[in-house]
């Protein structure tokens, strides 16, 4: 990490071009912990931002257990998950996930050998992960698919999940975000943010 001497360095050298431009010779620009400049946005945030359409988390999260989201915003590492899909004996397929930001279940990729595609074993797998992910308190969970994978994304339309998003990869092209919400507030705020609702189901 580098050492405070280094970054009066740095502070000095990004007011010059401050006071040449202005002419404000008292306007500085001085580093400080996270911690207090984060305090002090959220002392003067809603002075700053006016946001009058914002829901607030109370209702955007209700139903969902606060405790075990708390813990999960808390991680200093993200949690990492792993499953195999079994057959018998064989293992026939597997998925890979892993924390995104809290309380976001980040799906980051599955498979099915091809002698067993077609069979119906998808939605198990997705059965057991996404009840995973509700157990440890997660509030979401999101994938990620090229626009074209159909197999996949009309599957999860149908299970529950909602278009978040497009996004251009630069390595692999057009890719469709999912995500599905654990709770019914969010699924109802999704809908009125998209127009096809027009408030909570108790407003």
């Amino acid at each position: 990490m580098p050492s405070w001497n280094k970054w009066d360095n740095i502070v000095r050298e990004v007011n010059r071009p401050f006071r040449r431009a202005f002419a404000m010779p008292n306007l500085i620009v001085v580093l400080a912990k996270y911690s207090e400049v984060q305090a002090f946005a959220q002392k003067y945030h809603d002075e700053v931002f006016h946001e009058p359409t914002a829901i607030g988390a109370d209702r955007l999260f209700a139903g969902l257990d606060p405790e075990k989201c708390q813990i999960l915003n808390g991680d200093q590492s993200p949690r990492r998950y792993g499953f195999y899909l079994k057959l018998g004996d064989e293992t026939i397929g597997w998925h890979l996930a892993q924390q995104q930001g809290g309380i976001v279940f980040s799906m980051e990729g599955s498979g099915i050998r091809p002698a067993y595609q077609g069979r119906g074993y998808y939605k198990r797998l997705l059965d057991a992960v996404v009840k995973l992910a509700r157990e440890e308190g997660y509030a979401a969970l999101v994938s990620t698919h090229a626009a074209n994978n159909n197999r996949i994304i009309v599957p999860k339309l149908r299970y529950g999940f909602f278009i978040k998003g497009f996004e251009i990869n630069p390595r692999y092209g057009l890719d469709v975000k999912l995500i599905y919400y654990c709770n019914e507030a969010q699924k109802q705020a999704h809908d009125i943010r998209v127009g096809s609702r027009a408030s909570f189901d108790d407003a």
